[in-house]
C-alpha cells in the first residue's frame, strides 16, 4: 500500500506527498500511531471550537438586531449593570471580525489534518483508492468518513463530493443555496454594523477605534484567504513543472 503511494505521488497536492513520504520513511516507528492519534484528537478540538465560534457569530448577529434598535436604555447582567449601551454596537464589529478570521482559519487546519488522516487511513486501514482520492482534499472514502470525528461541514462536502444525478443535483443546489448565503450573511451584518459606528459614534474614541480595527482585520482576513490560495496554487504548479 505504501509502495501504491509512491506511486501516485506525482499526482498528488504538495502537502498531501509530504504526509505520504512522511508515512512511507516511519512505518516502523513506533510512535507513528500515537502521531496521527494526536491529529484526531486535535481535529476533534477544531471541530469543537469551530462550532463554539458559530455559535458566537450567532448572538453577536443576535445582538446587533437588538441593540441596534436604540430602543434599549439599559439592561443588567447579574451584578453588572451597564447603562450606556452605545457601547455594545461599538465592539460588535470587533467581534464578529474575530469570530469570522477564527472560524476561517480553523477550517483551514482542519483541512490539513483531515487531509492527514486521509492518507493515514488509506495506508493504515489498507483501502483502495485512486489518484483522484488523494488529490481532492475533500474526497473521502466510506470508510475514511467513518474514522474521522462527526462535524456539519464534512457532512455537507461529502454531499457535495459525490457524483449523484442531474436531478439529485438540481435539487441539492436548491437546498443548499441558502446555506451559500448564510455564509455571506456575517459580511452583511458586518458592514451595517460599520455603518452604525461611522453615521453614530465615529466621533467617539471607542467608535473610531472599533471601525478602523474591524477595517484592519477584514483586510487581514481577505489577505490571508488570498495569500493561501495562491501559496497551494503556486505550490501545484512547481509540481506539475517538476513532472
Amino acid at each position: 500500500m505504501i509502495n501504491n503511494t509512491r506511486n501516485l505521488i506525482n499526482e498528488m497536492i504538495k502537502k498531501t506527498e509530504t504526509i505520504a513520504n512522511f508515512i512511507s520513511d516511519n512505518q516502523t516507528n513506533e510512535f507513528l500511531p500515537s502521531y496521527f492519534d494526536k491529529l484526531y484528537e486535535n481535529l476533534k478540538d477544531l471541530n469543537n471550537r469551530s462550532e463554539k465560534y458559530t455559535i458566537g457569530l450567532i448572538l453577536i448577529i443576535f445582538l446587533h438586531l437588538i441593540f441596534g434598535q436604540n430602543t434599549i436604555e439599559s439592561f443588567s447582567i447579574g451584578p453588572i449593570n451597564i447603562k450606556d449601551i452605545s457601547i455594545i454596537p461599538k465592539v460588535l464589529p470587533i467581534l464578529i471580525i474575530y469570530a469570522i478570521f477564527n472560524l476561517y482559519s480553523i477550517q483551514h487546519q482542519k483541512n490539513d489534518l483531515i487531509n492527514a488522516l486521509k492518507v493515514h487511513s488509506f495506508t493504515f486501514f489498507k483501502q483502495k483508492y485512486t489518484s483522484e482520492d488523494l488529490k481532492n482534499n475533500n474526497k473521502l472514502t466510506y470508510i475514511t468518513r467513518l474514522f474521522l470525528p462527526y462535524s456539519f461541514s464534512n457532512m455537507v462536502t461529502s454531499l457535495l463530493t459525490e457524483k449523484p444525478s442531474k436531478l439529485t443535483s438540481a435539487i441539492g443546489f436548491i437546498i443548499l443555496l441558502p446555506t451559500i448565503a448564510l455564509g455571506l450573511l456575517p459580511f452583511a451584518f458586518l458592514y451595517q454594523m460599520l455603518e452604525s459606528i461611522f453615521n453614530k459614534y465615529y466621533n467617539d474614541t471607542l467608535g473610531f477605534i472599533s471601525f478602523w480595527l474591524s477595517i484592519w482585520v477584514f483586510v487581514l482576513t481577505i489577505f490571508y484567504i488570498v495569500i493561501n490560495a495562491i501559496n497551494e496554487s503556486n505550490e501545484e504548479k512547481k509540481l506539475l513543472e517538476e513532472d
